[in-house]
């Protein structure tokens, strides 16, 4: 591939990519080199003095030798990295280079390295683009002379820039330079100047007249680089007209000088002149004229051929030509019966088209049957061409295609309303954003304020501290932790602690990541927020429980819903002589209670059972048999939702008390023995009294009896 020197003057895209190309490398000089007519042309170059680009020529030419090549300069006494890589062509013909160049050594990361690649297929492009461009050029006037030696190129200006060989001849006061105006005259009101105006250009005839000669020419023509082209030929016999007939070879306009030159056999000398101009350049065009004519036989046949509807009808509206086609269903869902049209809408377009002297298309329906027409006014003719074609399958189609698409639309509709009001309705803070950092979604339990949650859509934090009027440190924090998710391409998370409106501690735990699409990248970061104030004053609570549980004389054991323990402090690790790893996912009544059928341990059951707070006296053993006597308290426990996550059990070593009580009551016993033992000595002293008081008192008697005897 071989990139003149004119392409390079044109391609002022180039400047732009290799100030692209030095940003993205982070190289502090570029240069662009392209190899033609057996040398190095500089094409741009970025931050480069004039006595360093000469300097280049050694590292061009081993790298255009031995592909990229990394080598290093000295410039004014300091030492710079170069970076030679080879541009190739699409046919892997190297055909360029481009050397990066800084005082740090270069080192392209990966994506650098894709970036780089983007920018010298865009070098190509840019390159092969004019080129392409010069091939047109090239294209266009070789067509010009082969098909037809009657043209002209003008300018917007009417100035004319070039002048067909036919023309020179034909007319030879017209130069190079002239207006075009001053020696023809357009006729249908023709401006060259408005049709560069026009977006779109209509394939249509028009004429002009020589001023000089009379002689009326017909003429198509096209815009290009700014230039029109005006492709002529010249009409022979203006009074000559064909109606009422079907096509033939002679229909094709593109060729019907081969008519023509037959009439300029019988016209002036003049003529004849022109004829044999004509006669040469058909001459040697001979083999160009032949193939033409085969091709153009074969589309003779082609309205009789086609699948689709054709007919010609006359300015009166007098059917004079239809295809087979037709007869399947145009011309009776269009009512066209004895060479004549009755459907009124279609009589009206083509009435429309002659008068307007234009190209009408519409799309028209009749008998279930969708049609499209395009209706051509053929003017030199006098006729008006219908071009139909049944487009029934793609209507239906694009109809069920259609309602697919309000389906797919509705559903897509739902979806959005149904996550919407998903994330609406979340207990939860829920935050879009874009990789800029403004947001693109807010449920209200993030901002309740519609308003302000409307106005902060395509803000970002700053713009709501702003809005409040209140300081941009959480602004700053978040900015931080969001560069930190673009570049981890993770989860973050973190706690806000701040006091409500109504003065009251409020923590959110928030938690900030990436969405990916398809292909990996991040689209969106999604953030989100809960309420923890609760845990987190209940985490505190027990913090400080723990400290208590973890200093206290007393046994602390923290049980689960089905009694196993989970946790036990020191003082019960060193009361039952069992390790806490001993104890760990075990119930205590494995190891420690003991008497499991007393109505103590009934009572602890029961209290279990209806996850209610219960004291008991109980006995417990250690891991060495030694039983000891504990004050038992089990409280149930409840989370935040008041739903029972398991107990705690606290234990008072009661066995000094106990052996004291049993010493107390021991010594009651002994002293109610030794009185009863006392009392049965009095009773029976008082019956051994009462008996010798009986005996003096018989004695007595028996002497007052005897005395008296």
């Amino acid at each position: 591939m071989k990139f003149t020197h004119d392409i390079l003057k044109v391609s002022e895209d180039l400047d732009e990519i290799v100030e692209l190309i030095s940003d993205i490398s982070m190289s502090e000089k570029v240069f662009l080199h392209f190899f033609d007519d057996n040398k190095f042309s500089l094409v741009s170059a970025i931050g480069a003095p004039d006595d360093l680009k000469s300097d280049l020529s050694g590292i061009l030419s081993q790298v255009f030798e031995e592909g990229e090549l990394a080598s290093v300069f000295n410039v004014k006494g300091l030492k710079h990295h170069c970076l030679g890589i080879p541009i190739f062509s699409n046919t892997h013909q190297l055909i360029g280079v481009l050397s990066l160049m800084s005082q740090n050594k270069l080192n392209l990361d990966r994506k650098q390295n894709k970036t780089l690649k983007v920018f010298l297929k865009s070098i190509l492009f840019v390159f092969e683009k004019e080129q392409l461009l010069l091939y047109k050029r090239s294209c266009l006037n070789q067509m010009l002379e082969i098909n037809n030696g009657f043209y002209f190129k003008v300018g917007i200006d009417s100035v004319i820039s070039d002048i067909g060989p036919n023309f020179k001849t034909s007319l030879p006061s017209l130069k190079s330079g002239d207006i075009l105006t001053d020696s023809i005259i357009f006729e249908q009101d023709f401006d060259i100047k408005s049709q560069f105006d026009l977006e779109e250009f209509k394939n249509q005839i028009y004429f002009f007249t020589d001023i000089h000669d009379k002689q009326r020419y017909k003429f198509s023509f096209l815009i290009f680089e700014n230039e029109m082209i005006i492709s002529a030929s010249p009409v022979i016999n203006t009074k000559y007209t064909l109606r009422n007939y079907h096509l033939v070879l002679n229909d094709f306009s593109k060729h019907d000088y081969i008519a023509e030159y037959m009439f300029l056999q019988q016209t002036s000398e003049k003529s004849l002149k022109e004829a044999r101009v004509i006669s040469d350049n058909l001459v040697k065009r001979n083999v160009e004229l032949k193939q033409a004519q085969r091709k153009i036989g074969e589309l003779s046949k082609f309205p009789s051929e086609n699948p689709n509807p054709i007919l010609r009808f006359s300015t009166d509206l007098e059917l004079v030509y239809n295809n087979p086609a037709s007869l399947i269903h145009f011309n009776s869902d269009f009512k066209i019966r004895n060479n004549k049209v009755f459907d009124e809408v279609l009589k009206n377009k083509l009435l429309e088209a002659i008068n307007n002297r234009t190209t009408e298309s519409i799309i028209e329906s009749r008998n279930g049957r969708f049609f499209s027409l395009t209706i051509v006014y053929v003017e030199e003719m006098e006729y008006v061409n219908i071009y139909a074609s049944n487009i029934t399958n793609f209507i239906l189609t694009v109809n069920k295609n259609e309602e697919e698409l309000i389906r797919l639309r509705d559903e897509m509709k739902e979806q959005k309303e149904l996550y919407e009001f998903i994330l609406n309705n979340l207990p939860a803070d829920i935050a879009v954003f874009d990789t800029k950092h403004n947001y693109v979604f807010i449920n209200p339990k993030g901002i309740a304020n519609k308003e302000i949650r409307d106005f902060m859509i395509g803000k970002n934090d700053f713009d709501y501290a702003k809005l409040k009027k209140i300081p941009d440190d959480r602004a700053i924090q978040r900015r931080k932790l969001f560069n930190s998710v673009l570049k981890k391409k993770t989860f973050v998370t973190w706690q806000d602690e701040f006091l409500d409106k109504k003065g009251e501690r409020e923590v959110v735990q928030r938690s900030i990541g990436p969405l990916f699409d398809e292909k990996g990248k991040i689209k969106y970061l999604i953030g989100y927020g809960a309420d923890i104030t609760k845990r987190v004053e209940a985490e505190e609570e027990n913090v400080k429980l723990s400290l208590v549980a973890k200093n206290t004389n007393n046994g602390v054991l923290m049980l689960d819903s089905e009694m196993v323990i989970t946790w036990a402090n020191q003082a019960m690790i060193d009361r039952s002589g069992y390790a806490l790893e001993d104890m760990l996912g075990k119930n205590p009544r494995e190891f420690i209670i003991t008497d499991h059928n007393s109505d103590e341990s009934k009572k602890l059951k029961k209290a279990i059972k209806l996850k209610q707070n219960v004291e008991v006296e109980m006995l417990h053993q250690d891991k060495s048999g030694k039983n000891y006597c504990v004050s038992l308290n089990l409280q149930p426990l409840f989370n935040a939702d008041n739903i029972h996550n398991g107990f705690m059990m606290v234990e008072f070593d009661i066995t000094d008390r106990k052996e004291n009580e049993n010493t107390i009551q021991d010594l009651n016993v002994n002293l109610e023995r030794l009185v009863q033992e006392k009392t049965a000595k009095n009773i029976e002293l008082s019956n051994s009294l009462r008996d010798q008081e009986k005996m003096v008192t018989i004695g007595e008697l028996a002497a007052g009896v005897a005395h008296d005897l």
